[in-house]
């Protein structure tokens, strides 16, 4: 048998080497200890009023975060797919960038989802105090609380 060319694997120990760091760090999309202000008076924070939507404590759940991560599912796992790829030609380790990058796109999934719902619609003296029917719409303050951590 002939060897024509003897690489001894070392492109091959890279690209595994590049596979095996993807899931050392986290991106964690939601609402970080820096942005889990108070919400209102009631003493409310903005991480306790994402969770009550969320999971529908003592309100209808208005599911937006697992709900945009599950809908958009095919466009992130294709997002980090093609940063993965183009990182790997690039023969570079996965960095900073390439997380931040999937943290803003699953942030944007759940400002989207916030912003379009479709949701349980409000009960009519919820719209008539708040002067709205858009369900999780009403300062925009749990809108922007929401971004992403990586660790």
């Amino acid at each position: 048998m002939t060897i024509l060319k003897d690489t001894k694997l070392s492109g091959l120990r890279g690209f595994i080497d590049r596979i095996r760091d993807i899931g050392k760090p986290k991106v964690l999309v939601g609402v970080p200890a820096s942005k889990n202000r108070p919400h209102d008076a009631g003493g409310i924070s903005m991480a306790g009023l994402a969770a009550v939507h969320e999971l529908g404590i003592g309100v209808p759940e208005r599911s937006y975060l697992r709900s945009a991560i599950l809908e958009g599912r095919g466009e992130l796992t294709a997002t980090i797919a093609q940063g993965t790829v183009a990182y790997s030609r690039q023969n570079k380790k996965l960095d900073a960038n390439f997380y931040n990058n999937i943290g803003l796109f699953g942030s944007n999934l759940v400002k989207a989802k916030i912003a379009k719902g479709p949701f349980t619609p409000l009960k009519p003296e919820t719209i008539k105090r708040k002067g709205s029917s858009l369900p999780l719409v009403d300062t925009g303050a749990l809108r922007q609380a929401f971004t992403w951590e990586v660790r």
